[in-house]
Order: C-alpha cells, then structure tokens, then sequence
C-alpha cells in the first residue's frame, strides 16, 4: 500500500493484500471481491485491493448471487494456481453484501 511505512509496515500490508503462495489449504482470510461474476453458486472476480483473480464457492443465498461486490469475512483458502480458491461455509464464514 503506498505510503505506508515504519515498523510493522509489510505485516499491516498482509492484511490487505494477503501473500497466496506462503498460506496452506485451510487457512482462513477475510477480503472483498469486486466484478464478481456467477455461475450458479461460483463466483469469479477480482480482489481489492491487488486485482488477483479469485474463484469462491461456497454456499449463497440467492440474493447474493446477483451482486459484483462482496466482503468474505472467515473464508477458506483452498489453492492458488494463479487463480486463488476461496470457499465460504456458512457455518464458519460468511460475507457481506457491499
């Protein structure tokens, strides 16, 4: 993020923008999705900040399934092969409709 300096700057920069390639399958990460296309109950859109492609599967309700913005709040890192794999219970994670 820019101008964010001083100590503890590449930790706070995490929590944004997390780094895919050192989190294992399992792991849990909140962010927002943006341009969030559906197809059923998958999703594809973008992160924010960093605009990193993201897959999320999960269980929706379906008015959820209409919206490009939303925030998953505990969501489940599953893989990233230059696509990250999110998947969002509703008994441990959830989301936010922005």
């Amino acid at each position: 993020m820019k101008g964010l300096t001083g100590p503890g700057a590449e930790d706070l920069q995490y929590l944004y923008n997390p780094d895919w390639t050192r989190l294992t399958s399992g792991n849990r990460v909140s962010v927002v999705v943006t341009d969030q296309i559906w197809q059923g109950l998958t999703g594809v859109g973008k992160l924010c900040p960093g605009e990193q492609r993201v897959r999320v599967v999960g269980c929706f309700p379906p008015e959820a399934c209409g919206f490009p913005t939303l925030a998953l709040l505990d969501a489940v890192f599953l893989d990233f092969s230059g696509l990250v794999d999110l998947s969002v219970d509703n008994l441990k994670g959830g989301y936010d409709i922005l």
